[in-house]
């Protein structure tokens, strides 16, 4: 892999912070309030990401990509089971109130809300296609083991709020068009690429906005939240490069892997703390610490698996 890579992924991270720097200062000026954040992240998560998503697969049928795909999504199952092991034995429950948001943060990515404006940002869209079988693996985690651990009891409740995810429900139509070789008219395709393209300054001003409000410096004083986030942002990445090396595919795909496993703590980690009653704020401040750090630990991550 080139090594321009990496400073083509320094360049992205750095636009991408600038459009959290404009929505943390939007929050601080009273344009985005709480409320009006937590509608525009639902905007975002129930309609613009899945369009994105939706319309990586709105391409011409290349099976020489499917390899990759399946790739990625192996992968994805292969690193989340490696961290998931260590993560349960380092953050166990005895006198550990904080278990449930640690274990989830170490393990799952987010690689939706911030791999995909990632690789828009670098020009990379066809990786998208790609990243979608990382974010459906993600997904699948989130609804079932995250909702596991947070209500610490099994639900069928969540498995049915997996399959009407509109993340989910996008990727699977989009594999059913591309795999099935089903025609998209412009004018369903071209609505879904203009929502799409929306998805990275979106997702960055939500950011930014949850950064103003979050108090990160509490999270800083416990030890516990750091080993989390080195775990999400070091670990898992550095054995997503470790899988590429001894099984590799082509290079769009490997890079895609490492890059969503590098990316930080799922976004609905203090959601799910929330509506079960759990620290929350505690959930908020991992999650914001870990897009901070990412911004330095994604390049350099980069540059190590450039290396190869």
């Amino acid at each position: 892999m080139d090594t321009s890579v990496a400073s083509m992924v320094v360049t992205a991270v750095l636009k991408l912070g600038v459009m959290g720097v404009v929505g943390f200062v939007a929050a601080k000026l009273g344009c985005l309030n709480e409320q009006r954040t937590s509608a525009v992240s639902k905007v975002l998560a129930d309609i613009i990401l899945p369009m994105l998503l939706l319309n990586s697969f709105l391409t011409k049928y290349d099976a020489s990509r499917n390899a990759g795909y399946f790739y990625v999504l192996i992968g994805a199952v292969v690193l989340n089971l490696l961290v998931m092991v260590p993560a349960t034995l380092v953050f166990p429950k005895k006198n550990n109130p904080q278990w449930a948001t640690d274990r989830n943060s170490a393990i799952i990515s987010n690689a939706g809300f911030v791999g995909i404006p990632l690789f828009t940002m670098m020009g990379l869209n066809d990786s998208i296609f790609y990243l979608s079988a990382y974010v459906m693996i993600a997904n699948v985690l989130l609804w079932t083991y995250t909702v596991l651990c947070y209500k610490e009891e099994f639900s069928k409740s969540s498995i049915i709020s997996l399959f009407k995810s509109p993340t989910i429900i996008a990727i699977f139509v989009g594999l059913i068009i591309y795999f099935g070789k089903i025609p998209v008219p412009a004018l369903i395709s071209g609505p879904v690429a203009s929502m799409g393209a929306a998805c990275g300054p979106i997702a960055m001003f939500v950011t930014g906005a949850i950064l103003a409000r979050t108090d990160i410096i509490g999270v800083m004083k416990r030890f516990n939240g750091w080993l989390a986030i080195a775990m999400k942002l070091v670990l898992q990445p550095l054995l997503a490069i470790l899988f590429c090396k001894l099984f590799p595919s082509s290079d769009s795909a490997m890079f895609c892997l490492v890059i969503a496993a590098g990316c930080p703590v799922l976004t609905l980690c203090p959601v799910l703390a929330m509506q079960y009653g759990k620290d929350e704020k505690y959930a908020a401040g991992v999650l914001c610490l870990s897009m901070l750090l990412c911004m330095a630990t994604i390049p350099v991550m980069a540059a190590i698996y450039a290396m190869f």
